[in-house]
């Protein structure tokens, strides 16, 4: 079979989908030999010349001539070398929604913050959501969701998708679980002048990740706060949080090794967003040994299990006296470390990739 792949997300400067692309694609590649795959992208890509059955095609133009020009190579190729083709769409629902019928594809739904009244979103890419999700889902051959909870949202706004829907669980990556070296933590601290003990979130600060709240009961424990992630859609009023706040912290360009070296480093991961289709945070906060208080919301539950305590975001008292109880229990903070590292063990991506291979096979 001939798969090719948007992996658009996957390169440069990544975010949450450019992470669950950049990781799957690889525990793909590394897993299945049988097939043939094209990776389509509109710039230079991370290095996959380890893996001799993948082909990158980097196509210049942009927008909606990026989307025509893929689905017009991809075609050709097909008719050319007479194979079985399926697309994968991991971020973006506009091939799925436009390519020829002759193609199959399987798309992943993360999440359908779009359709729910959760909070501001962004206008014109929740535009783009609802224009083409419901003819891609119409036209798949299957969905791919991260959690249980996702694939409630799905059948509740959309239940025709009922017969075609794998659960796909996503992972934190290896990198999470290492140990940083002392002169790292020591180099990190110094750069961003980190006290001793802190909190860390990690999101950013549009309206779902509710960083209000969290700032809010901080500030009222006089605790430092370290928040990780850039300022996002409608984050004007959090913003003015941030600069009024006298122990909080934003650091907005982190790489991925600093990210680590913070989770080792906090006292404690808080997490109090008001939706997530699946949360990779908190399973990075638990690879880490970081002890975890998140969200009793859409998938949280899921991916915690037992080993996070479950608060209520829009309750600010039951956030505040959650973080008060765990910031002053030592005993309590290492058994969510002990509890927390087995969670995120049972998480990979190595197993999402060979879920996401069953579906593909399934066609």
């Amino acid at each position: 079979m001939l798969i090719g792949i948007d992996i658009r997300t996957a390169c440069g400067e990544k975010q949450g989908k450019g992470w669950y692309t950049f990781h799957l694609i690889r525990e793909l590649l590394r897993l299945d030999k049988k097939n043939e795959y094209v990776l389509y992208s509109d710039k230079v890509t991370a290095d996959c010349a380890e893996f001799h059955h993948a082909h990158i095609k980097i196509l210049p133009q942009q927008g909606l001539w990026w989307h025509l020009a893929v689905m017009r190579d991809f075609l050709s190729r097909t008719e050319r070398i007479k194979k079985e083709a399926l697309f994968f769409a991991p971020t973006s629902y506009i091939i799925p929604a436009l390519i020829s019928k002759k193609i199959k594809t399987v798309i992943t739904v993360h999440d359908l913050v779009t359709f729910l009244k959760i909070s501001a979103h962004q206008t014109k890419a929740s535009f783009i959501e609802k224009t083409f999700l419901r003819r891609a889902l119409g036209r798949c051959a299957h969905v791919l969701v991260p959690s249980q909870s996702t694939k409630q949202d799905l059948l509740l706004h959309f239940p025709k998708s009922c017969h075609k829907i794998t659960i796909t669980p996503e992972a934190a990556a290896d990198i999470f679980f290492q140990k940083p070296a002392d002169d790292t933590v020591q180099t990190i601290r110094k750069k961003y002048s980190l006290p001793d003990k802190f909190i860390l979130t990690v999101g950013g600060l549009q309206p779902r990740k509710n960083i209000g709240q969290l700032i809010d009961a901080t500030e009222f424990l006089k605790i430092p706060l370290v928040i990780v992630g850039g300022t996002g859609w409608k984050s004007e009023k959090n913003q003015a949080k941030v600069a009024a706040a006298q122990r909080v912290q934003h650091l907005t360009d982190c790489s991925a090794e600093e990210l680590a070296a913070l989770y080792h480093m906090a006292t404690l991961f808080v997490f109090p967003t008001l939706y997530e289709g699946f949360g990779i945070p908190i399973l990075e906060a638990m690879a880490a040994g970081c002890p975890v208080i998140c969200s009793n919301t859409s998938s949280m539950p899921e991916v915690a299990g037992d080993a996070a305590i479950l608060i209520n975001p829009q309750h600010t008292t039951e956030l505040r006296d959650a973080i008060q109880r765990v910031w002053n229990s030592p005993d309590m903070r290492q058994q969510l470390r002990q509890k927390g590292f087995a969670q995120a063990q049972d998480f990979s991506w190595k197993k999402c990739a060979q879920k996401t291979l069953g579906a593909f096979n399934l066609i």
